[in-house]
């Protein structure tokens, strides 16, 4: 079927109209040329312009997705790389008679009990669920390290050791060096001891928790190990008295102690805490201390 002829009746056609229109908008007064050729350009040219953005778009997105698809496919490869080393890491620890980690997570815990007397600093603490209460169990608040688990009061309640207790002492270490340290509480402030008078700590330093146990002077019993990296403080001032060893270091806690309402407790084994040995879970005593 030969369709030259119906074409160039078309284009005849189209070439009519756009003369007439011509002559019209010749034809009209000056104040109404305008008004009609923009109701022309909208009816003409409007939905040419819009397929032209649509198009546009369209590329555009189909760019896009084909970007996150690779960056999807990156993430699925790396998260499938992690688990293969999550798995091969089990199999070793298992191998070796290690224990297995449980996952860290927090407990939010409403504090109910406030009792300070001449010897401790207490809290008692109270969850919405059963907890498995263990001594030494970090409790922290958005700003920081607060205290440890001293005893359990029941499944869901437990006696909580603030850090201005006078026996609280727990290791640390200066974030910026990993030099280690006992936190202890004083007059009103804080110190970090057994610091060498050589030693790199500077005011502004941040202190956090360190896996590392006191030894020596009976120290391991009160300033036992605890996740490593949770915040404690901020070092205030640094001093290095005459014939001395040991640094004088003033630390700020990052935590206010006089501001407590809900407290979180550090659970699992993870990263944030190593598994006690067998027989240090708290029993569970209903009677207060």
């Amino acid at each position: 079927m030969n369709l030259a002829p119906q074409s160039r009746a078309v284009e005849r056609l189209a070439l009519v109209l756009c003369v007439l229109v011509s002559l019209i908008l010749l034809g009209l007064p000056a104040a109404n040329k305008i008004d009609v050729a923009q109701v022309l350009a909208d009816v003409l040219t409007s939905p040419w312009t819009r397929t032209i953005a649509f198009v546009s778009d369209l590329s555009d997105v189909r760019a896009e997705n084909a970007e996150l698809a690779a960056r999807l496919a990156a993430v699925t490869m790396d998260l499938e790389s992690a688990e293969r080393l999550c798995r091969e890491r089990d199999a070793l620890r298992e191998a070796l008679g290690l224990h297995r980690r449980e996952p860290s997570r927090v407990i939010p815990c409403e504090v109910v009990v406030l009792r300070v007397d001449d010897a401790t600093t207490l809290v008692r603490v109270r969850s919405a669920h059963d907890v498995a209460w263990r001594v030494h169990q970090p409790v922290i608040t958005s700003g920081g390290l607060v205290g440890r688990v001293l005893r359990a009061d029941g499944t869901k309640a437990a006696w909580v050791e603030l850090a201005s207790s006078p026996d609280f002492a727990i290791c640390c270490e200066v974030e910026r060096t990993g030099l280690p340290g006992i936190l202890r509480p004083g007059l009103g402030t804080f110190s970090l001891t057994l610091v060498g008078r050589d030693e790199d700590v500077r005011p502004g330093d941040r202190l956090v928790t360190s896996d590392i146990p006191a030894v020596g002077a009976g120290d391991e019993a009160i300033a036992p190990a605890m996740p490593r990296g949770l915040p404690v403080g901020i070092v205030t001032a640094v001093d290095t008295p005459l014939r001395e060893i040991f640094k004088s270091v003033q630390v700020e806690l990052l935590a206010d102690l006089g501001a407590l309402d809900l407290v979180f407790v550090v659970v699992g084994d993870g990263d944030w805490w190593d598994a006690p040995a067998s027989g240090t879970d708290i029993p569970s005593t209903e009677q207060t201390p």
